[in-house]
């Protein structure tokens, strides 16, 4: 039960929890009739949090076109946590070739696993041997520009800061990042667009290689790291790719963050899900309308 996994264990499972009640709506085998009453995903979101006492966010996203299918305070700020591993890991992986042997790292083991200590040491790697300027154009592309006023999804990180605090920025998220749900979604939809960024005239924000690389991290991560929890939620009708965070680090009670991906049997990544859990949350169980509403929107003919 979803109160079950709230209040017991990480706080990464209050996030993981708001997922799988997501997912099982996807495999629901009940049906609309034209006379049933029935409330729209981006109502159910307010309700599952709202309703069950949760706070936080949520940002569901169709990766190719951009719509926002369901959300719950998609432009407020959040802290990227873990997440931010993503980005290392793909900075990483975009120049793995031109890096010294001793910059070697594994991304996968990164993202799947999420070491702190690795995340750390790969990020001081990668500024020692490319510059500080190298990571931020990086990030940049990634939708995380130099924070300026009017951006809401940017880093503070400048050339100057000391080593510290790009390792910590780098693999735990808590500081030097400004971000919020849609601005973490957009990073996630590069990824399942392989490399592309999003919109018209957008350019490759990474290599196909990278974000395919990345995907199998993620993929990797719900088989058999952080995330095993919502491994069997889709069945055959896909699978879903993602990373964990919780924290901030000595806080008395921390947050929960999934960012995931949610691919159809052909393996096409079709919706970015992101969800934030603010100290825990309280708890509340998946219900049967939220269920029979996503899966009329998220698998629906008209969207296969």
């Amino acid at each position: 039960m979803l109160s079950r996994a709230l209040h017991c264990c990480s706080p990464r499972a209050g996030a993981i929890a708001v997922v799988a009640t997501i997912l099982a709506g996807m495999v629901s085998a009940q049906s609309r009739s034209s006379g049933t009453e029935w409330l729209t995903p981006d109502v159910e979101a307010r309700l599952l949090f709202t309703g069950r006492h949760l706070r936080g966010a949520m940002a569901v996203q169709e990766v190719k076109s951009g719509t926002i299918v369901s959300a719950l305070d998609s432009d407020g700020p959040v802290l990227p946590l873990s997440v931010v591993k993503l980005f290392t890991a793909a900075i990483y992986l975009e120049h793995r070739g031109a890096l010294p042997t001793g910059s070697a790292g594994d991304p996968g083991a990164l993202v799947t696993y999420g070491s702190d200590d690795a995340g750390r040491q790969l990020a001081l790697n990668l500024r020692h041997a490319l510059g500080s300027a190298t990571l931020l154009r990086d990030l940049e592309r990634f939708g995380f520009p130099r924070c300026h006023r009017g951006v809401t999804d940017c880093t503070t990180l400048t050339p100057d800061a000391g080593d510290a605090e790009w390792a910590n920025a780098m693999s735990l998220g808590e500081t030097d990042f400004r971000a919020t749900p849609r601005g973490l979604s957009h990073f996630l939809r590069i990824i399942g667009n392989g490399g592309a960024a999003p919109g018209e005239g957008g350019g490759r924000a990474m290599r196909p290689e990278t974000a395919r690389l990345l995907q199998s991290a993620m993929i990797d991560t719900v088989h058999f790291g952080t995330a095993r929890g919502i491994r069997d939620r889709l069945g055959v009708k896909g699978q879903i790719g993602g990373k964990t965070g919780s924290g901030p680090g000595g806080a008395r009670l921390l947050d929960g963050i999934f960012a995931g991906i949610v691919f159809d049997r052909a393996n096409i990544a079709r919706y970015t899900v992101l969800t934030y859990v603010r100290s825990g949350g309280l708890g509340g169980g998946p219900r049967r309308r939220f269920r029979r509403t996503w899966q009329l929107y998220l698998l629906s003919s008209k969207k296969n």
